[in-house]
């Protein structure tokens, strides 16, 4: 039990600092980049179908839902 929640402390704050990038557009996806001056296609590798945004990445994508939905998490309108 003890091991379990020494992990929790280790990786929430991992989360935390994700979140925060991402709601302050720091993750380095590439219309990020490209807003930041970096010359690049935006354009998402894996579908070739939209901007590679951080919503298109974690939830929009349809090759991202598949894999949630490999992983148990299934289909969903919303990221709660």
């Amino acid at each position: 039990m003890q091991r379990a929640m020494d992990m929790e402390d280790k990786i929430l704050p991992k989360i935390q600092l994700f979140l925060w990038e991402c709601y302050h557009h720091s993750i380095g996806v590439k219309t990020c980049l490209y807003a930041k001056g970096v010359d690049t296609d935006v354009t998402y590798p894996l579908c070739q179908q939209a901007p590679k945004t951080i919503i298109h990445a974690l939830h929009d994508c349809a090759v991202i839902n598949l894999i949630w939905y490999q992983l148990g998490k299934g289909p969903s309108n919303s990221l709660c």
